[in-house]
């Protein structure tokens, strides 16, 4: 009761401060409608000149096609293709952390040296960036071209010097003309039955019937709710330096109250705080946003997955604010310093843009920031059609995040 006590106490202050309340609640609003809005003629990654980065999975290393197939996308000259691993693709095309990958079978040589069909997958994630994906769907069509233009011309080729062997005497069997129409037979039948074909796909639960693919606005809406819940803790860290300034902790401590409780009082009211702010986001994203012509989010795929969420990172948000206080030195430090290096974080994490258009590698070092499993959780609520089942590392990762920052805090902070 006693860590209610301070928890009322600190509520009823910041219901007082109505600088506190535009910046908790109104701000991110603003922002929201406002990145909304100009969103809406934003396109994630227009075409470029530099070569388009394609991440190629090749199950057949040794096939001499393949090998001969992605020297000729090379030769489109607006391809750069990059050899992976599928698992780590396959993981980090669900995590939204790559567009899009090329996959090309264990037996794709093999199908075409026997005349099969042959199959190639271009898995596409469901927040795919549309203009790149005609850049690769024309280099594929092209290099396809030009690969099984050679390969008819060889087997032409072949089957002219056949019949040259079994009738050396006749001189025209083997002349331009008889070549051309045999390759033109083979492009013909090529045509009827090609054998190169490329199948999309995109990751996605088998039984689920359409995919929510985000628009900028949606993003926002999710990059905002994480971005500003965390910009919150510099509420929790501030409170608690004005409190040591005034010496109320020092008047506190001659209460019949333990430090721990004291401690979780203050905790417990900026935690409230946060999650207020978060329901005003997701209002905001679900509802509100519709009335500027923006698509809102779909809040309803699994209620309890997104209220355990967001519970969960608006605890590690307010644990986050008691360790930058057990850090800092001065108030200044946490609210100079502290906001530029937690708005640094979101924008790091994709809070801004998806994750997925950053440089190669530039995911691996979000990890290491609580954010990044925000959007990460959220992302999969909304975008990726899963449940809380589903993404239950991610609510794994920001409760080991918030004990840290508590248990460090705790350990750290000073009353005085």
């Amino acid at each position: 009761m006693k860590a209610i006590s301070v928890t009322r106490k600190d509520l009823q202050v910041f219901i007082r401060d109505r600088g506190a309340v535009f910046m908790l609640f109104l701000l991110p609003f603003a922002f929201i409608l406002v990145l909304s809005v100009v969103g809406q003629g934003i396109e994630f990654g227009a075409e470029s000149e530099d070569l388009l980065p394609l991440v190629v999975v090749n199950n057949d290393p040794q096939g001499e096609a393949a090998q001969d197939y992605l020297a000729a996308l090379e030769d489109t000259h607006t391809i750069e293709i990059i050899e992976e691993e599928q698992g780590d693709v396959e993981k980090r095309l669900n995590d939204a952390l790559l567009g899009q990958a090329l996959f090309i079978p264990a037996d794709f040589s093999a199908d075409l040296d026997a005349g099969d069909q042959a199959t190639l997958e271009l898995r596409l994630h469901p927040q795919y960036d549309q203009a790149k994906v005609m850049v690769i769907e024309r280099a594929l069509v092209q290099a396809s071209r030009e690969f099984l233009m050679m390969q008819y011309l060889n087997q032409g080729l072949e089957q002219m010097r056949e019949m040259q062997a079994a009738n050396p005497g006749a001189d025209e069997t083997f002349s331009e003309e008889r070549i051309r129409q045999q390759i033109e037979t083979q492009q013909v039948m090529a045509d009827e039955r090609p054998l190169i074909v490329v199948e999309e796909t995109t990751p996605a639960k088998p039984d689920e019937e359409e995919l929510n693919l985000p628009t900028f606005g949606q993003h926002i809406v999710v990059g905002m709710a994480v971005l500003f819940v965390f910009l919150g803790a510099m509420n929790t860290a501030v409170s608690l330096f004005r409190e040591k300034s005034l010496g109320s902790f020092r008047r506190l401590m001659a209460a019949p109250i333990s430090k721990s409780a004291l401690l979780f009082g203050k905790l417990l009211a900026n935690f409230v705080l946060s999650t207020a702010q978060i329901v005003v986001i997701l209002i905001t994203g679900g509802f509100l946003i519709q009335f500027i012509g923006v698509e809102p989010l779909d809040i309803t795929n699994d209620p309890l997955g997104l209220v355990v969420v967001s519970l969960v990172i608006a605890l590690c948000a307010t644990s986050l604010g008691i360790f930058i206080a057990a850090l800092a030195k001065t108030e200044k430090q946490v609210s100079g310093l502290g906001s530029v290096l937690l708005f640094m974080a979101g924008l790091l994490a994709g809070s801004f843009v998806p994750l997925f258009m950053f440089p190669e590698g530039l995911d691996n070092i979000a990890r290491v920031v609580p954010h990044y499993w925000a959007n990460q959780a959220y992302y999969g609520l909304f975008f990726r059609g899963q449940t809380l089942l589903d993404i239950w590392q991610y609510i794994a990762m920001l409760l080991l995040f918030s004990l840290i920052f508590y248990g460090v805090g705790l350990w750290r902070f000073r009353y005085e």
